[in-house]
């Protein structure tokens, strides 16, 4: 912070207030700083391999399984499918409480699904290039 507080003071020479400069720089870093802890927290709990103890094993997410089918592919993107909805009514619960409009909801919920489906195929294309360059 003292390195922003130093660098606001040649903002001076541009007729801007230091102030509000420091203080909308320093909200930006702040906003970066968490947003960036909020996503190597949930890269490390997604991650983590050994989070739940053995005895949880009873939990049922159907898509979470064992490929025990001859066609992994489309298991796969089944599983994936059943994540997502789980991931959106979760979300929807979570905008019902809120107090939203169906509209809003309804809007939100297709922007996250979009995200969502986004990421998953930018990993799914990074992890297809680790193979490649493995083979």
């Amino acid at each position: 912070m003292d390195k922003l507080r130093r660098s606001t003071h040649l903002v001076q020479y541009a007729q801007k207030n230091p102030y509000q400069i420091y203080t909308k720089l320093g909200s930006k870093k702040f906003k970066e700083l968490t947003n960036r802890i909020a996503m190597e927290c949930s890269v490390n709990l997604l991650n983590n391999y050994e989070a739940l103890p053995a005895n949880n094993a009873d939990f049922d997410f159907p898509f979470v399984s064992n490929f025990t089918s001859e066609n992994k592919f489309e298991q796969g993107i089944e599983n994936l499918n059943e994540f997502v909805n789980f991931l959106l009514e979760s979300e929807k619960k979570h905008l019902l409480e809120k107090n939203q409009s169906e509209e809003e909801i309804t809007e939100i919920l297709k922007t996250k699904k979009e995200e969502i489906l986004r990421e998953f195929k930018f990993k799914l294309d990074s992890l297809l290039q680790k193979q490649d360059q493995k083979k």
